[in-house]
């Protein structure tokens, strides 16, 4: 009986300690093509396709503003960041987020030093990530902030993952 239990409380303590966060992590971007962010009828971020960039596949994320339209290319790594490429310039890649930072934890998006990133806000549901832009004289320019939500990507009023319409406020 000894035995039996020991063997129990082991069992349990190898459960609850193998917690893979990895997956929780990449859940912070749900990609699917179809899946939208939606602030209103103006203002859109849509997953449209997919494209191979060096061999590795990221999604294509169309955004209209207004009268504008932009495409962005980004996947999420083995190391629960979000990486942004472009197939007519495959060397070059940013890190636009790192869900599996810790509070605090800064980094440059790429090696030009244009953007650097501080997560503020690490929670289990949600993902704070502070960004100051720099010109090329390492000016200040402007900040932004972007959340992320669990399993719905950017914080906006509607969101459309794998068929489904949510609406937030």
């Amino acid at each position: 009986m000894k035995k039996l239990a020991t063997l129990f409380l082991t069992l349990l303590f190898l459960v609850s300690c193998s917690n893979d966060d990895s997956d929780a992590q990449a859940n912070f971007l749900p990609m699917n093509v179809g899946n939208y962010w939606k602030y209103d009828n103006d203002r859109i971020i849509e997953i449209t396709g997919t494209v191979q960039i060096q061999g590795d596949l990221y999604y294509e994320f169309t955004r209209n503003h207004l009268d504008t339209q932009t495409i962005q290319y980004l996947r999420i790594d083995g190391n629960s960041q979000l990486i942004e490429g472009n197939p007519l310039d495959p060397g070059k890649k940013s890190i636009i987020a790192k869900f599996n930072a810790n509070a605090g934890d800064e980094w440059w998006t790429n090696a030009d030093e244009e953007k650097k990133v501080t997560l503020i806000v690490k929670k289990d549901t949600l993902r704070t990530f502070y960004e100051k832009t720099y010109n090329s004289d390492g000016d200040y320019i402007y900040y932004d902030v972007t959340e992320y939500i669990k399993n719905f990507g950017w914080r906006r009023p509607e969101i459309r993952i794998d068929g489904e319409v949510f609406y937030f406020n």
